[in-house]
């Protein structure tokens, strides 16, 4: 597990909901992430619906940058019950 990287900027990599729902395995874990950004990418609802609950028991990050992508504002509400704290997300 990595232990210092605190910036990921993914943006516009075409990932996939699949791969957000990886990514999301990861963050369950991660303890050091502050900052993730994921703009311009081809997820959809699937793929914050496995972030939200990764962000359930993640505290670390702070910034989720999800612009360009089509997940609709259902599924950013979900997010934001998910994080219930200081996490700023862009979409």
């Amino acid at each position: 597990m990595n232990k210092s990287l605190t910036l990921l900027n993914l943006d516009s990599n075409k990932i996939q909901s699949r791969g957000v729902k990886s990514l999301a395995k990861v963050l369950r874990r991660n303890r050091t992430l502050g900052v993730l950004s994921l703009r311009g990418n081809a997820f959809e609802r699937s793929g914050v619906m496995a972030l939200a609950k990764a962000l359930r028991g993640n505290f670390w990050l702070t910034e989720l940058a999800l612009e360009h992508n089509q997940i609709g504002s259902e599924a950013v509400q979900h997010l934001r019950f998910a994080a219930r704290r200081c996490l700023t997300i862009t979409t």
